[in-house]
């Protein structure tokens, strides 16, 4: 009875099984049936045929991967909202403004070289105005500071002076600028010389004098307008030539700042003002 029984048991536990495939009867994926002590067993490397039996196992059944050239869009940067070349402020003409629009000079940011290294902790003993911030990153920088008008410059050792914030014209940071090379040949560097100078950023405001229905200006201009009014009170006129931003309130005050100083604030000015006259309630 005991060879009737061996012989009517399988030769071995794992045994063949035919499925039709969902949705075409005539195809069959063909698996096969594993115990579940051999399973747990080769989870945890305590079966000895384990390095065979895993290869052996059928491969499940995966979705035919994406090509390597279709790849995933990128997330948009700046003006990307602009679409390809899509800047509807390029084609307008810089009008005249009127008399009563006149711009005003909050902060304003310039940059300059004074082509020779600079020795920060010399500098920092003879300057009674110079501050040593040091880094252990080996970024250190000087903070000088202006009274008149009020002025911060960050100097770094290999030279490069940044003026993060000035209250005053473009001029009058030119001049500021060429007061801190002064200062640095006399603190111990006559080789230092004022070079590369241009301005940053500049911060400025101007009242138009009317208020501004924000809603219909974003809704026809919506590349280079953004209005959210959920989430602030302004809306965003972008200009990419030249580079300027507008912050516009329903009030008609415009907060404006412009990359490359006064000059492009107002040329970005005359091109966006008649645009903004036709939104006037």
């Amino acid at each position: 009875s005991a060879s009737a029984s061996a012989s009517a048991a399988p030769s071995d536990h794992r045994s063949p099984q035919t499925l039709k495939v969902a949705g075409n009867p005539t195809s069959t994926w063909t698996s096969t049936t594993m115990a579940t002590t051999d399973v747990v067993g080769e989870a945890f490397g305590n079966s000895s045929s384990s390095s065979s039996s895993a290869s052996s196992l059928p491969r499940p059944f995966l979705p035919k991967a994406a090509s390597v050239a279709e790849k995933l869009p990128e997330p948009p940067g700046s003006f990307a909202f602009f679409g390809a070349n899509a800047d509807a402020t390029a084609a307008l003409p810089e009008r005249t403004l009127p008399p009563e629009i006149k711009l005003q000079t909050k902060s304003c940011g310039a940059f300059f070289h004074l082509r020779c290294s600079v020795d920060l902790v010399l500098v920092t003993s003879r300057l009674r105005c110079a501050t040593l911030n040091s880094c252990r990153n080996g970024k250190s920088v000087i903070w000088i500071r202006l009274a008149d008008p009020p002025t911060t410059a960050y100097v770094g050792a290999g030279g490069d002076v940044l003026i993060a914030s000035c209250k005053a014209p473009g001029e009058i940071i030119r001049t500021n600028c060429r007061k801190i090379a002064r200062l640095i040949q006399q603190a111990g560097h006559p080789e230092a010389k004022f070079g590369g100078f241009r301005f940053t950023n500049w911060l400025g405001s101007v009242n138009v004098g009317f208020p501004i229905r924000l809603d219909a200006l974003a809704k026809d201009w919506s590349k280079n307008v953004l209005y959210e009014p959920e989430v602030c009170a302004h809306a965003v006129f972008l200009v990419l030539e030249p580079r300027a931003s507008f912050r516009l309130y329903s009030t008609g005050h415009i907060i404006v700042t412009a990359k490359g100083g006064i000059e492009d604030a107002h040329r970005a000015l005359r091109k966006v003002y008649l645009v903004i006259k036709q939104y006037m309630r």
